[in-house]
């Protein structure tokens, strides 16, 4: 992995058969939700594109503005930097992941209120209830 949410995806193939299949790994530990949520599209923020800037600094989340895209979201302070451009984020959406109470899930960041997770291939939040 080259970034600390990412995965490392790897395809095999069958040398006999000639058949496919592929296995993902991370290192988020994995838990059951706690709660249900239904699923909320949202923008993702990845490098080049992730110049951001400042609306409201909090002690947790600080609420940016995405620069290229103009929306609004908050953002883990652990996931901000400076960089050439300012300010700029981590890899990140503010995304929500339909949940199913008790569905495992690998959780790679912990706040009160909400869970980072990571459903399949797919990474987003777990507001909790």
């Amino acid at each position: 992995m080259v970034k600390n949410l990412g995965q490392l995806n790897m395809v095999i193939l069958d040398n006999e058969t000639e058949m496919w299949d592929w296995v993902f790994a991370d290192s988020f530990p994995e838990t059951a939700a706690p709660c249900s949520q239904q699923a909320k599209e949202g923008i993702a923020i990845v490098w080049p594109e992730n110049a951001v800037e400042v609306l409201k600094k909090g002690e947790i989340f600080s609420c940016r503005r995405h620069r290229k895209t103009g929306s609004v979201l908050e953002i883990p302070n652990g996931f901000l930097h400076e960089g050439p451009e300012g300010v700029q984020s981590g890899d990140i959406t503010d995304s929500r992941l339909a949940v199913e109470q008790g569905e495992v899930l690998g959780v790679a960041l912990r706040e009160k209120d909400r869970w980072l997770i990571r459903k399949g291939s797919a990474l987003g939040w777990l507001f909790l209830q």
